[in-house]
């Protein structure tokens, strides 16, 4: 049976899963840098860092490799219409159907009204694969609101049935995002029916992708398992549920973060500077402004992030822009392209 929900304007925050691998962490010994310790940014150069990032994330979305491609569309929804336009249409007719997903939850997350019916297209092409279509659901549902005329979003809810973990945990994020609590109990059925033979660790990280996504649609029960999985046995989970809080704004677990700040792996410190940083609290900086030096590109990516958000929890530390400026010129790709990511989202 097609399961219609309403179609009333939602605001939308797409997730950034990072996969972590379990690195030697670095010791924290040292403090942040004074906001004095360097000139305080002029308007000049913090638009011709602007102009650094924009013109990053259009070359690494024209790159031969398809999943620095689909970072870069997701890094679109933070520029002008102008600019991600000829971007996003670009994408959406990519070769690699990974890109194309990419596409079309931007299009929903910026939205982007102008390419429903492109959306809309995606949804009911029956060649494209199911987690395209979902996708392109989603994003119909979010560009082309109309009471009298709702989404059927059977393609986004049946992927949530998948036989892959990573599948159902796409679809999990994209319904929490769509902000309909009809979503609700199909999520908490999915919750008790695991798919089968899925590996511990997926099936955790599935399981906070759910809960998270209930909790944002005000089933608030939720952020209480979300806040025992920051004490999991897996890496992965508790970096995952600590960032979740964060955008969750959920204060309860701050001073375990700042806790956090000084545990391995560095990922972890990582992901609780961060979710301070979420909660108005830029304590996490010197962990970042070590992480931004480390040997392996995706702690620089992730520093590159935290950076970002602690930028806006200090926006008067003259240090921030400097690191982001040296990760902005960075040798691996994906570390610029989170740099400019940051750098985009300051506004």
């Amino acid at each position: 049976m097609p399961f219609f929900i309403s179609t009333r304007p939602i605001a939308l925050a797409l997730l950034l899963l990072t996969t972590v691998a379990t690195l030697p962490a670095c010791q924290i010994g040292h403090k942040a840098p004074s906001a004095s310790s360097s000139p305080a940014p002029t308007l000049s150069s913090i638009a011709k860092q602007r102009d650094r990032a924009i013109a990053i994330v259009r070359n690494i979305a024209h790159h031969d490799n398809p999943q620095l491609r689909m970072r870069a569309i997701e890094t679109v929804q933070h520029l002008d219409s102008r600019t991600a336009l000829p971007l996003i249409q670009e994408a959406l007719n990519d070769d690699h159907p990974a890109v194309r997903y990419a596409a079309l939850v931007t299009v929903g997350k910026t939205p982007l009204p102008w390419l429903a019916d492109a959306a809309l297209a995606h949804a009911h092409d029956t060649q494209q694969p199911d987690y395209v279509r979902a996708a392109g659901t989603f994003a119909a549902h979010k560009t082309a609101p109309s009471p009298d005329r709702p989404i059927d979003l059977t393609p986004l809810t049946t992927l949530l049935w998948s036989k892959a973990s990573g599948m159902r945990a796409n679809a999990a994020v994209l319904l929490g995002d769509s902000g309909e609590v009809a979503a609700k109990p199909m999520l908490r059925d999915a919750a008790l029916n695991p798919p089968a033979r899925t590996a511990a660790l997926d099936q955790e990280l599935l399981d906070l992708q759910i809960r998270e996504a209930l909790a944002k649609l005000g089933d608030e029960e939720q952020i209480k398992k979300i806040r025992l999985a920051c004490y999991s046995n897996f890496d992965e989970v508790r970096v995952l549920a600590v960032l979740m809080l964060g955008r969750l704004n959920d204060h309860s677990l701050s001073g375990n973060f700042i806790g956090f700040l000084a545990k391995d792996p560095m990922e972890l410190r990582l992901a609780a500077a961060q979710s301070l940083a979420e909660l108005g609290n830029p304590e996490g900086l010197p962990v970042a402004q070590l992480a931004a030096r480390s040997q392996h590109p995706s702690i620089r990516s992730q520093a590159a992030l935290t950076l970002g958000r602690i930028a806006h929890a200090s926006p008067q530390n003259n240090t921030i822009q400097p690191a982001l400026g040296r990760l902005l010129n960075d040798s691996d790709p994906g570390v610029r392209l989170a740099a400019a990511s940051a750098v985009l989202d300051r506004d």
